[in-house]
């Protein structure tokens, strides 16, 4: 999430949604601890998948879709369940790219 939609989510609920940035902070740390507590396991799943241009296309479809609710609903709750799930399939995504065959 960091490279991707982190910073534009980052500056719009400071900016616009008029969150601290500390809040901020916080939904920002928790997504990262619990994307590495997963990274094994879905490492595995791509491992194991034959769909990888379909896992792909989920998570970009996801992201899209995490964007459109931190757009129309910046509240606490439904923003720190959004960059989570953003973070995962950022990183599900670069993990499938470079699983993938030249």
């Amino acid at each position: 999430m960091r490279g991707a939609l982190g910073p534009y989510l980052n500056v719009f609920l400071v900016t616009e949604q008029h969150w601290s940035q500390a809040a901020v902070g916080v939904v920002t740390m928790i997504g990262g601890i619990l994307a590495l507590a997963v990274q094994t396991p879905i490492g595995a799943l791509i491992d194991a998948t034959r769909a990888k241009r379909a896992m792909i296309v989920a998570a970009l479809e996801l992201v899209a879709a995490g964007a459109a609710v931190t757009h129309a609903w910046p509240a606490f709750w439904p923003n720190r369940v959004t960059h989570l799930r953003n973070d995962l399939e950022i990183r599900s995504f670069r993990w499938v790219m470079s699983s993938m065959p030249g």
